[in-house]
């Protein structure tokens, strides 16, 4: 977005690198201007940090933000200062209904906001990619992510034509208030501090969430 950003960022519970692996990475990351021994306690300790969301949310804001002030001048000096305020905000997508219903929020960003008039044409997003090379970039991680929920190995089609079909009818529905009335439970879900645990039908509970994008304005 303009002023802020939004990820769904998942978390292997048995990841593992060689440290020969984290010097690899670490050396391509900096384009082989710095170096790291393999056998060092630096290594090992980089090496946990690669399965931190808070290192990573940490890197790539601090990263962003220096690559934003080397590439702006204010009255020909460099721009100083942060650039993201405030501090990143998580919440937790406890099943696949949760994704869904965040994935729905996310990509719909850029049309409440107006930026774009459908989902698929705002190309920053993992749907305009979708739009660009005909397949889903994150597939294989859905897929293995469903594999270890209440829907099993074969859901993630299933999910996806849900998902094509609500973002259908969303960006075909007018934003009427006074024909559609929206409880705060509807809106639960947007609450930063609460697990993202959405039981019930799939189809019913992403009705609810349809209804609550369709009246508010991004966030």
């Amino acid at each position: 977005m303009n002023n802020h950003l939004h990820l769904i960022l998942s978390v292997t519970q048995e990841f593992h690198l060689s440290n020969s692996e984290v010097k690899l990475r670490y050396e391509d990351f900096h384009l082989d201007k710095k170096s790291m021994d393999a056998r060092s306690k630096f290594c090992t300790r980089f090496g946990r940090r690669l399965n931190n969301i808070s290192e990573f949310m940490k890197d790539l804001l601090w990263y962003s933000a220096v690559f934003f002030n080397n590439s702006r001048k204010l009255n020909e000096r460099r721009r100083r200062g942060s650039l993201w305020n405030p501090r990143f905000r998580s919440c937790t997508l406890e099943d696949g209904n949760a994704l869904l219903k965040c994935s729905l929020y996310v990509t719909l960003n850029p049309v409440r906001a107006k930026m774009v008039k459908h989902a698929q044409d705002y190309k920053w997003s993992s749907r305009g990619e979708q739009k660009i090379t005909g397949r889903h970039p994150h597939e294989e991680e859905l897929r293995r992510f469903y594999s270890h929920t209440q829907f099993g190995d074969d859901c993630f089609d299933e999910i996806e034509l849900l998902f094509q079909k609500s973002l259908a009818e969303i960006e075909g529905v007018s934003q009427n208030k006074e024909k559609n009335e929206y409880s705060k439970e509807d809106a639960q879900f947007l609450c930063p501090n609460r697990a993202w645990n959405m039981s019930g039908n799939l189809k019913d509970s992403t009705n609810s969430l349809c209804r609550y994008l369709i009246e508010n304005e991004p966030q």
